[in-house]
């Protein structure tokens, strides 16, 4: 068969790949376990009291294979897997390669040789996710705490931008795997106290610290984001619903596109 005869017209999307970052306390656990029929492959104790479908704590990077392995092979009706956080994963990664070497640290492989192959095994990860996805037409949301991060840019100097918590290599790699990439954060609020950048004090809005937080999806210069799924800059989402509403969101624009194409 050649390839031409392959080809084949698109339009149905895959379900998407999220990475959702932010601070801790912003309740990024607890939104992403409200998703549609989700479970957690923990690295941290993060679930509090949700009751939420979940697997043993991952303790090793073989856990976390294993766990993927196992929702690839047998039947069950989950359509989410959550990772909390992906960050934690790396550690577990970087874990995996100093026994392999015997080394104690990643610091103590020369010219960043140990910080490659932990790369290397988040790339084949991510292959994974991608199969699973594929098999399973499973949404996947990948957890990360964020970090503030010095960039110099070329055409307007130095700022600092709000990132996942994640070694500089993995970082973009991460972000163009994901369909979404959100900044999760609480409403704030900025009062400026006089004529100096330091007057400035900034605080949460009291609705926001009580039940509601602002997921971001367009990048604004001071954290990461994009989607590719028609979602809005921002949205306010109130923590009964959590990733409900976002994608409640993607579903609408995924109809109105379609519309739009009739």
């Amino acid at each position: 068969m050649s390839s031409i005869s392959k080809i084949k017209i698109s339009g149905k999307p895959l379900p998407p790949r999220v990475l959702l970052f932010g601070a801790e306390g912003t309740g990024k656990t607890t939104t992403a376990a409200l998703a549609f029929k989700p479970v957690i492959l923990g690295t941290e104790d993060g679930t509090g009291l949700l009751k939420v479908p979940c697997f043993p704590l991952a303790k090793t990077f073989d856990d976390v294979t294993s766990s993927i392995q196992s929702l690839l092979v047998d039947d069950h009706a989950i359509k989410t897997l959550v990772i909390d956080s992906i960050d934690g994963v790396e550690h577990l990664i970087d874990r995996s390669v100093c026994d392999r070497h015997g080394k104690e640290f990643m610091s103590d492989f020369a010219y960043y040789k140990g910080n490659v192959e932990s790369v290397g095994r988040m790339e084949r990860l991510l292959h994974d996710l991608d199969h699973l996805r594929a098999e399973k037409s499973m949404q996947i949301i990948l957890i990360s705490h964020s970090i503030r991060v010095t960039v110099e840019d070329p055409t307007i100097g130095a700022f600092d931008r709000m990132e996942p918590n994640l070694y500089k290599k993995s970082v973009p790699l991460v972000v163009a795997w994901s369909d979404v990439c959100a900044f999760m954060d609480f409403e704030k609020v900025i009062t400026n106290k006089g004529d100096k950048e330091s007057s400035r004090t900034v605080r949460t809005t009291r609705k926001s610290a009580s039940n509601s937080r602002v997921i971001h999806f367009q990048d604004d210069g001071s954290f990461i984001a994009k989607n590719r799924r028609g979602l809005p800059s921002s949205l306010n989402v109130d923590v009964d619903e959590g990733w409900a509403a976002v994608e409640a969101e993607m579903k609408e624009a995924q109809q109105t596109k379609k519309g739009n194409a009739k």
